[in-house]
């Protein structure tokens, strides 16, 4: 394989976490920072591991996908980092870490549904094709 051909580290960190991410929101569960961190070998909260969460909600913003962070939570309170809002701001959506609480686990929420949604989506379409 030539280096051109090689996956960036990055590339593949942002791979594992939304495949990790789909797994969760198939499996109907949430996946946390350490456990994240322990599957692309980063520690959680590290610029690494904030990056390819960044970087993953890009993708996802630009393949009109929901955002598969939503299922990357803390363990101490159930919920994405403010990262997760800021991020949502830049990618257009009225919210922020700001934001009021109820408003921030309403926004996530959707998220995480639509995560599931389109999981069990490509999962049908995949069955159609077989």
């Amino acid at each position: 394989m030539t280096q051109d051909a090689k996956l960036s580290s990055q590339e593949t960190r942002i791979m594992a976490t939304k495949a990790a991410a789909m797994k969760a929101a198939l499996d109907n569960t949430y996946i946390n920072y350490r456990e994240l961190g322990g599957i692309i070998e980063c520690f959680a909260g590290s610029g690494i591991m904030n990056a390819t969460l960044g970087h993953l909600m890009i993708a996802n913003h630009e393949a009109k996908e929901p955002f598969f962070s939503a299922m990357v939570v803390s363990s101490d309170n159930g919920l994405p980092s403010a990262g997760f809002f800021d991020m949502a701001k830049i990618a257009g959506y009225p919210i922020s870490s700001a934001s009021p609480h109820d408003q921030k686990y309403n926004f996530w929420r959707e998220q995480v549904k639509a995560c599931k949604r389109h999981v069990l989506e490509r999962i049908a379409a995949q069955s159609k094709k077989a």
